[in-house]
């Protein structure tokens, strides 16, 4: 499987030589680099990107280009191009986020972006990052990376987003309010009366009168797509004042106006040509080759190019087009319309020649588009495990869901792989059902078996069940290869947690030192520091305090500012306030707690929060150690946590009333 990463989505739009500079707007847009966000905001056709690429080509600064599209959705595919478009602008950039997103069981989305923003504050000039096309992301949790990364972003940082609607989830009223957003709108970007002459008579050279100009830029109001298509339409006609006249309504009508002007205007082989590559995404010569099974395309998209015809260069050698997004869903309605074309034929000659030379991802979503099920199912089949590995759980359940039920059912690896990603999106009894399913199909194969019964030992102890969890790991243990550093170190993990879970504190930590063995030898630190913290506690547990401190130490070193150091810090707070080191302990307990609030766990969280009462009930602060635990109550109230979890908070409720003499109310009403 070829890199998932395209290099044409990193690069901004070449510029083409005869351009309406509009230096007005990219004096705006130099304004607002002291704040954190720019907003370039308005419909399609209106020039957005265009403006962009023209400041950014005009600057000295160093720019971090990202186009996105619907398969962005996926949170750790945004992730991965977000540190891919950073990583243009300096190549060792990202090194700690990338390790990270490439670890095989990466960390939350926001230990990957604190990591992202640490190194990001250690760049000494500005870097502007401009994300094109944001409105094709609607996944909540991305808006929430996003509003992150601005709440926290270096002052040498600048956001840019182009947009055709305004993203949901940024805090834009806060920005806006405190003077750190430029935002450039509909009413800013349309071409006044003068850059309306200057496209249509020197960029497209029709010589026409200012009447007729005045004219056309009443009727479009200023909108460049409806100009372009204007101009496209009147090249090589005589009466260019009556078609002006002619040339009325609003602009959903103008647009299917010009469309059919343009379109009809070509010869019949560019329009054969057009309708055929409209389902494309991208464009490159072979690729539209394959799709018209002719040999031509190459000359065609220069013709294209050279016509102004709403083709886009994607990259410097204008190898890579696509067509303007509006003239695109155009053809494709006129597509889906002619009785000349299969557009299911199309989209599986494009599966093929992508599939071919290793786009997995595309090729997936034209076989989907195809209806072509055992095509698409077999090459999910060769995607779904480094999906799994690189955390794009969305885009994998979204394939695995867009095929009949029958196309998965008899595959034993696939049900495995779908299995995996709902356990690991919180679908449990969903994803026991086909992991269930994927168990049955693979007796007899012990290779396959023993994944399967990793991924059902992992959900059933999600689930709570740990007698079958521990029982199903143990016979996963007895076949899997000793060469699946990857496979036993999970179900180590498992039956780690398990053991903890059921107070079984000897076998837990032999299950704990394989994790650890196995993670140094497949690189995954993140299950590294779960190992050595629960080992820690273990030891804790033995009253082997200083080797617990020692281990505890071991994870923070390992892991840095990152969340999931969070519970090494709280066990070592809990260490030192046992050697009456309060201010140490009180310390390492406040940087667990911040930490545990960017991994969302409200079990850390509460266990910071009631051992920090503890501390500052120590140090004699009642009144703030009863603030502490009222929040670490809160938390169980508000959360499914253990009945441990609330039984231990309570015993230091009743004792922290008394010495404050509190006989009701707060607390005490939680104990």
């Amino acid at each position: 499987m070829r890199d998932t990463i395209l290099q044409t989505k990193l690069q901004a739009p070449p510029l083409r030589p005869s351009l309406v500079r509009r230096p007005g707007l990219t004096a705006r847009l130099d304004s607002g680099l002291d704040g954190r966000l720019t907003l370039v905001c308005a419909p399609a056709g209106y020039g957005k990107t265009t403006l962009v690429a023209e400041w950014l080509v005009a600057g000295e600064h160093r720019v971090a280009w990202l186009s996105l599209d619907e398969n962005d959705n996926d949170p750790r595919r945004f992730l991965g191009y977000l540190l891919a478009a950073l990583r243009q602008v300096q190549a060792e950039f990202g090194q700690a986020a990338k390790g990270m997103l490439q670890s095989p069981q990466p960390p939350p989305d926001e230990v990957v972006l604190t990591a992202l923003v640490n190194e990001l504050a250690a760049v000494p000039r500005r870097t502007i990052l401009v994300l094109d096309d944001f409105h094709v992301i609607h996944t909540p949790s991305i808006n929430q990376q996003l509003s992150f990364l601005l709440d926290h972003q270096p002052p040498q940082m600048h956001l840019v987003v182009i947009t055709r609607e305004d993203p949901f989830g940024l805090p834009l009223s806060r920005l806006r309010a405190r003077g750190q957003m430029v935002e450039i709108r509909q009413e800013d970007l349309r071409f006044s009366l003068g850059e309306c002459a200057d496209f249509l008579n020197q960029v497209m050279a029709l010589n026409l009168s200012p009447p007729d100009i005045a004219a056309l830029e009443r009727r479009t109001e200023g909108w460049i797509a409806g100009l372009q298509l204007a101009a496209v339409s009147m090249q090589g006609r005589d009466d260019l004042p009556g078609f002006i006249r002619a040339f009325t309504g609003s602009s959903h009508f103008v647009l299917d106006y010009l469309i059919e002007e343009v379109f009809e205007r070509q010869p019949a082989e560019v329009q054969d040509f057009l309708l055929k590559t409209s389902i494309l995404d991208r464009l490159s010569a072979a690729l539209c080759d394959a799709v018209t099974e002719q040999k031509d395309s190459h000359k065609l998209l220069r013709t294209l190019d050279r016509s102004n015809l709403f083709v886009v260069p994607l990259d410097q050698s204008h190898t890579w087009y696509r067509y303007h997004h509006l003239f695109a869903e155009l053809l494709r309605l006129r597509l889906r319309s002619s009785q000349g074309h299969s557009e299911g034929d199309l989209h599986r000659l494009a599966s093929q020649w992508l599939a071919s030379e290793g786009f997995l991802p595309e090729a997936i979503h034209h076989a989907l588009s195809a209806s072509e099920w055992q095509r698409a199912a077999e090459l999910i089949g060769e995607s779904s495990v480094m999906m799994l590995r690189r955390g794009e759980l969305m885009t994998l359940l979204n394939w695995l869901k867009a095929l009949p039920e029958e196309a998965v059912s008899d595959r034993p690896q696939l049900c495995r792989d779908y299995g995996w990603a709902l356990t690991l999106t919180g679908q449990l009894v969903a994803a026991d059902a086909y992991l269930q399913r994927a168990e049955g199909a693979a007796l007899g194969d012990d290779a396959l078996l023993g994944t399967i019964l990793v991924a059902r030992a992992y959900n059933l102890r999600a689930r709570g069940d740990n007698r079958q969890a521990i029982e199903c790991a143990r016979r996963a243990q007895s076949i899997l290869s000793q060469t699946d550093t990857l496979s036993r170190g999970l179900v180590a993990l498992t039956l780690g947690l398990a053991y903890w879970t059921d107070g079984d504190f000897q076998e837990s930590e032999r299950a704990f030192l394989d994790v650890d063995q196995a993670a140094q030898q497949s690189g995954n630190h993140y299950a590294r520091m779960t190992a050595l913290t629960y080992l820690g506690m273990i030891q804790a547990v033995y009253g082997r305090l200083h080797r617990a401190a020692e281990l505890c130490r071991q994870v923070i070193q390992l892991g840095g500012q990152s969340p999931p150091v969070a519970p090494a810090h709280i066990e070592l707070g809990a260490l030192l306030y046992e050697w009456n080191e309060l201010e140490s302990a009180a310390q390492h307990l406040q940087i667990g707690i911040e930490q545990s609030l960017r991994t969302g766990n409200p079990l850390i969280q509460s266990d910071g929060y009631r051992t920090l009462a503890v501390v500052q009930q120590g140090r004699g602060e009642p009144d703030a150690a009863l603030s502490t635990l009222q929040k670490a109550d809160q938390l169980a109230d508000s959360h499914q946590v253990s009945p441990l979890t609330r039984i231990r908070n309570a015993a230091c409720d009743a004792p922290l009333a008394i010495r404050i003499g509190c006989s009701s109310g707060g607390a005490c009403e939680g104990s």
